[in-house]
Formats: C-alpha cells, structure tokens, sequence
C-alpha cells in the first residue's frame, strides 16, 4: 500500500538526511582529509598500471583477489592521476547500501525514527576513520555486499528467486575477500533451510529449489572471472597469488587461541576511540535481555558473528580495518533485539546519533588533517622532483608502497612486479629473491629515480651496491632517500 503523501514527504525528508549524513562522514576519507596510506595504494596503482596495459599478477604482484582492482580501474577511468574516481565509485555503493540497510530496519521496526537511528549508527561505524583508515580497502567493499546479502535474505517478501541475486553477490564477495564468504554464508544457510522465524525447516524439494538459483547466482561471477583471467593469461599467477599465497604464506604459525586472543585484544583497544562499538555491544546485550524470546535471525546472525571472529582470526593478523566486518552483523543484532522494543523518546533517538557522529567528526578532525597535510608536502616534494618522468614506464621505483602514490599521479609504471617488497626473506622468499629481483629489474629499466628507507639500505646488499655504484643521493624527506641515477 502506498504511504498516504505527507508520509512520503518524512519518509523523503529522512531519506535525505541519511543521504546527507552518509556524505558528511564519507568526506573523512576523502583526499581532503585522508592522507597516504598502505594497502590502499596498492590498489590504486593496479587501477592505473592496467589502464596502461599492465596486467595483475602478471605484470604487478597482489595477493587479493580482483574485485578491488576493477573497481580501482573504474575510478582512475573517471579520474586519470586522481584518486578521487575511485573515492567516488566506493563511496557511492557505500551509499547504497545504507539505503538499503534502512529499508530492512524499516520493516523490521516499528518506529521510522529508531530505524533511521540505527542506520546512522551504521553508516557512522563503516566509516570510522580508525577503522576505515582512508578506504578503498577490500574489507570496505566486502562488508557493502554483507548488507547487500542480509538484505535479500531478511527483507519481506521472499522467494526463492532471491537466491540467484544472494549467489551473484556471494560470488562478488568471494572475488573481493575470500575468507569473509564464511560468515555470511551462515546467514545464506539459514535463509535456505528455515522458513520463518519459528524453526520451520523447509521442505527438500524447496531447500534444493533455493540452492539451485543461489549456485546458478554464484556461477555468473565465477564465470565472467574466469574469461578475464583466461584473457588476461595469468591462470597460473592468478591461482598462486590469490588462493595459495594466502594458504601457505600469510597465516601465523602460531596457535589458534593466541590468534584469536591477539583479536579480542585489538577489539578492545580499538574501543578506547571507536566508542560506538562498546555502546553497540551494550544496547545489543540489553535488548536481547528485555526480549522473551530468542527467534532464528538473532540466533543466525549471533553465529554469522562468531565465525566473522574466527575468519578475522585466522591469519594472526589484527589490523584496524578488519574490524569493519564486524558492523554490519552488530547492527543487524541491534536491528533485530530491537523490532519488539519502545522508546518513549524515540524522536529523539536519531538526534542523539546525530550529535555522536559530530563528535566523532571533530575529534578525528585535527590529527587526520595534520597527516594529510604532512603526507602531502611530502607528495608536493617528491612529484615535482620526478614530474619530467611523467608517463614514462620503469623510470620510478619506491620500496615503500605507500609511495606508489608517486606512481599513480605521474602516471609511471613499475619496473618491477615486485611493488612491495616485505614477503622478502620470509617464509614465502627465505632466500631474498625478490630484492635481487628489484635489482635486477632497476638496472635493466635504467630506472632514474628509487626511494628507499634509509635504514632499509643496509638489508638489502644488492640494492645498496647498485645504488652505491649507479645512483647519487638526491634528497632526504621523513627518513626516506630518494636517488637519481647518474648521467
């Protein structure tokens, strides 16, 4: 039934502020605000390195899977040199799928106002700059398609014709950041074998019906993926990168219970700035205990929780944007103890997130301004001390991948697969091949300009002699040389 129209004129007034809000916050991680980055950069350069023909894994080593990159090469098409392409084509999903999250809180809740209220808190934790650390992060792009999903699972009507659109979107997800496919697929299990909230098993007939359209979605992405790879010709480079790299190189050989503690730690460290995260965990906790009874989305989405713990937990690693897979699962629970409740004040609700968000605005205000503002002196200097080698390949190299900012802007491409260097004497390169590799590859490019760390230069004697014999110190800017080649 249509909303009589002064309802649609709030529904639109809402609407708009969430549009409004999401913008706000967004431009925290735009290149305003946001200062150079790590994994970041990466991605950017692979944008702009395939715009000039190179091709990844092959030309350019990563061990993520694609997604990222083409999304990357979207945004450096809109804007060559720039990375406010890519800022926008994010930041526009990310719009989209808050729009999409408030539509599910709307029919799940009672009151618009405490829906609208949840989603701002939503949109105010996916782009928390502690955890968001300027973006264009798989993780970002990943937790977009979890409400994607959660939204085609949990949102009235639904049909079984709903998995071919859930299976696309589990394909993208996998593409975009294998291991996050885990947890959602907790909520997918529960969306094919349960009927309603009260633990009714479907029929087999139906659960087979569903599973058909949700691998039928599913095999569009794997598809297309595939005939890119196959027309890139990278197979072999492909499969090693993004799947066995990650098996074999990239988890900590410690034990489990260490790993998993070294993630509740930073959960909690990260609560100290983040602190809509502990008040979320609260108001989910108390609603839960207000609630007579527990039904299947709470108890799915409590388990699609635990496993995003267990996957965050598998590599060792704890960095602050993993925590950004955790948002959407909170919030769904938030949404979910929530759909019984009232609040006398519920008006009230989304001015009160509204004024949390400003705080967090203003506090995180002075320290990323400072470091942008840092980073791009630091960019000013070294771009117009290499800008004569503007779009000629090979003539710029930085073992630091925070500088293939450099890269992108003047448009050079790597003389080397090899853009970052830090697997070198590790498990996956105990020899040190790839610095030899680096070397060998400068000195067949002639490369006119290399940045290194300066304590670096000691670790790597094959680099320190070609520089010592062919390079001369040209500047020093926050601890890294950069070097010309000698004429």
């Amino acid at each position: 039934m249509p909303l009589p129209l002064n309802k649609t004129g709030r529904e639109a007034g809402r609407l708009m502020i969430l549009l409004l809000s999401y913008a706000l916050v967004a431009m925290w991680s735009s290149p305003w605000l946001s200062g150079l980055g790590y994994d970041k950069e990466v991605f950017q350069y692979m944008g702009m390195a395939m715009a000039k023909g190179d091709i990844p894994y092959l030309d350019a080593f990563d061990h993520k899977p694609p997604i990222i990159f083409l999304v990357n090469r979207l945004g450096y098409l809109l804007t060559p040199g720039s990375i406010w392409g890519v800022f926008a084509v994010l930041h526009l999903i990310g719009a989209a799928a808050a729009l999409y999250f408030y539509r599910l809180s709307r029919q799940m809740l009672a009151s618009p106002w405490l829906a609208m209220a949840i989603t701002m808190v939503y949109i105010g934790m996916s782009n928390h700059p502690d955890l968001l650390l300027g973006g264009n992060l798989t993780r970002q792009l990943a937790a977009f398609f979890v409400v994607f999903i959660s939204y085609l699972i949990f949102a009235r009507p639904d049909s079984a014709q709903r998995g071919m659109r859930i299976g696309i979107l589990c394909g993208l997800l996998f593409f975009t950041q294998q291991n996050e496919l885990l947890a959602a697929g907790v909520l997918v299990g529960t969306w094919a074998i349960f009927a309603d909230q009260a633990w009714k098993i479907r029929s087999i007939q139906e659960i087979m019906r569903r599973m058909g359209w949700l691998m039928a979605g599913v095999a569009i992405p794997v598809m297309l993926m595939g005939l890119l790879i196959l027309w890139w010709g990278n197979e072999a480079e492909f499969f090693e990168q993004a799947f066995l790299f990650n098996l074999n190189s990239y988890l900590e050989e410690s034990p489990f219970y260490v790993r998993l503690w070294q993630t509740l730690k930073q959960a909690l460290s990260l609560s100290r700035t983040v602190w809509l995260l502990p008040s979320l965990v609260v108001a989910i906790l108390f609603n839960l205990w207000r609630k007579k009874s527990i039904d299947i989305r709470i108890i799915a989405v409590c388990l699609a929780l635990l496993v995003q713990v267990v996957s965050t937990s598998l590599s060792g690693r704890a960095f602050e944007h993993y925590y950004l897979m955790f948002i959407p699962y909170l919030c769904l629970l938030w949404m979910f103890s929530l759909d019984s409740a009232s609040w006398r004040y519920e008006k009230a609700a989304p001015v009160l997130v509204g004024v949390l968000l400003l705080c967090q605005l203003a506090l995180s205000y002075g320290p990323l301004r400072q470091k942008q503002v840092h980073d791009a002196e630091i960019m000013a200097t070294l771009t117009e001390a290499i800008s004569s080698e503007r779009n000629r390949p090979g003539q710029f190299y930085s073992f630091d991948p925070t500088y293939l900012r450099v890269n992108v802007q003047l448009g050079i491409v790597s003389p080397s697969r090899w853009i970052y260097v830090h697997f070198t004497n590790t498990a996956y390169d105990p020899d040190g091949a790839i610095i030899r590799e680096v070397a060998d590859d400068l000195l067949r490019a002639k490369t006119r300009f290399v940045l290194i760390g300066q304590q670096r230069i000691p670790e790597y004697p094959e680099v320190a002699a070609l520089l010592g014999r062919d390079y001369e110190s040209k500047m020093v800017l926050d601890g890294m040389e950069l070097f010309e080649r000698k004429e």
